[in-house]
């Protein structure tokens, strides 16, 4: 691997960090439906690449890092997933009808996934430093300052 491959890295988490920082504004929760939408997408990519894993043309952590194998450690991320995915396919029943209810966490899940991106980082780093460009380590860094 390049250093170019992990370009994606930071243009994807600079967005992640942008919708974060809007919904931490208006934490009210008045707040407009596309970027809630967009925060939720960004939310449900990230469980994706780095709990799952399969041969296919996404990209997964696991690519990256062969001995990747994270298990969840709290499954009320496997709840938020599920209701991500009813809540963004706006034609279902689960939508209207939420049976597994359970109070959105914004912040939650940004520290969730701050901390496995974190993770990852350190990781990939102590693979080969080369990975690591330095628009990736500023990353690392101001996430880990992030509040």
């Amino acid at each position: 691997m390049f250093k170019e491959d992990f370009i994606f890295l930071k243009d994807y988490e600079n967005k992640f960090k942008k919708i974060v920082r809007s919904i931490i504004t208006y934490s009210n929760f008045e707040l407009s439906e596309p970027i809630w939408e967009s925060f939720l997408v960004h939310v449900r990519n990230l469980y994706e690449f780095f709990y799952k894993y399969n041969k296919s043309d996404k990209v997964y952590a696991k690519n990256f890092i062969t001995s990747w194998n994270i298990k969840n450690y709290d499954k009320k991320i496997d709840l938020f997933n599920i209701k991500i995915n009813g809540y963004l396919n706006h034609l279902s029943y689960n939508r209207v009808e939420d049976k597994n209810f359970i109070e959105w966490d914004p912040l939650f899940l940004f520290n969730h996934f701050k901390l496995l991106i974190i993770k990852f980082l350190d990781e990939l780093e102590e693979i080969n430093k080369d990975y690591l460009i330095d628009d990736l380590i500023s990353i690392r860094e101001e996430l880990r300052t992030f509040k």
